[in-house]
């Protein structure tokens, strides 16, 4: 449900949710605290959006009649223009999910819509996965650490595992391993390498001299031996994958890729599973993986 008084600003939200795969019929749009009271019953929402400063009722206040009329499970976000550090206070006192400010960005508000009630499961009526911090992990950490220590077996290495990542924190170009499972060609999962990771793993066959492995990736007839290495760690990967049919994945291909291009920064938004963690080595780093199950 989108709580708004400004019909721009529900539009934008709306067009946000959409993007998220949510069908129009599952969007309940209304201008005041009040409408949206008398609608909460019958629409029954997962996730509310609302603002701070509307005619009437406020949002904080909308939030606190919402509960105090037993509506105490229902998640609610607050888009505002308002960022005294008092108000933010009390929103979170009052089980406020998140805050996000005016003006913001269809992707920044897509991460949290993700984060708080999931993806919409394709073909099933009002269906959902869960939300990306109740999936259980797809790749552990104990796993990744294995395969590090396999792919720089001579350095020392910091590992750890990052609670979410904008793709804006991502090098605007990333090399990314595809996986299937095995006979099929649409692909279910993704391994994501920034390329300060890349070069802190294929830096490892160069002494560890990322200047050498950056020189090395610009030129066309070099790049397939740099890769290697770096090749033989996606397929080492395939088998860390926990889906939920327990099936096989296999890697497909593994293509450096335009992080703006592809859908790519879609599917980072909008799929479940994510998981990312942070690679660094004495000197260098932080590079990043992230490890994701693509949901249609």
């Amino acid at each position: 449900m989108i709580v708004d008084d400004s019909l721009a600003v529900r539009s934008i939200i709306r067009r946000a949710i959409t993007s998220c795969g949510y069908a129009g019929e599952a969007i309940h749009a209304v201008s005041s605290g009040m409408e949206a009271l008398s609608a909460v019953n019958t629409f029954r929402p997962d996730l509310i959006i609302t603002d701070w400063h509307m005619p009437g009722l406020s949002g904080l206040d909308f939030v606190r009649t919402l509960r105090r009329e037993g509506h105490e499970s229902v998640k609610v976000g607050m888009v505002t223009a308002e960022t005294s550090e008092a108000c933010m206070v009390d929103a979170r006192k009052n089980g406020i999910e998140f805050i996000l400010h005016k003006p913001f960005r269809d992707d920044d508000l897509m991460a949290l819509i993700v984060k708080s009630v999931g993806h919409p499961v394709s073909g099933r009526a009002g269906a959902r996965t869960a939300p990306t911090s109740e999936v259980a992990a797809i790749v552990t950490l104990d796993d990744v650490t294995r395969l590090v220590k396999a792919a720089l077996p001579t350095r020392e290495f910091s590992l750890k595992k990052v609670d979410a990542i904008h793709p804006e924190y991502l090098s605007a170009k990333v090399l990314v391993g595809s996986y299937a499972r095995v006979g099929k060609k649409s692909v279910d999962a993704l391994c994501i390498m920034d390329m300060p990771c890349l070069t802190l793993m294929a830096g490892a066959k160069k002494g560890g001299d990322v200047t050498l492995v950056q020189a090395a990736l610009s030129t066309e007839a070099m790049r397939d031996e740099v890769l290697r290495p770096v090749s033989r760690f996606l397929e080492n990967v395939a088998p860390l994958f926990s889906l939920r049919d327990k099936k096989p994945l296999v890697l497909i291909r593994s293509n450096l890729v335009e992080l703006d291009k592809g859908g790519l920064k879609k599917a980072l938004l909008c799929n479940v599973g994510l998981q990312v963690y942070e690679l660094g080595v004495p000197g260098g780093g932080p590079g990043r993986f992230v490890f994701l199950q693509l949901v249609s």
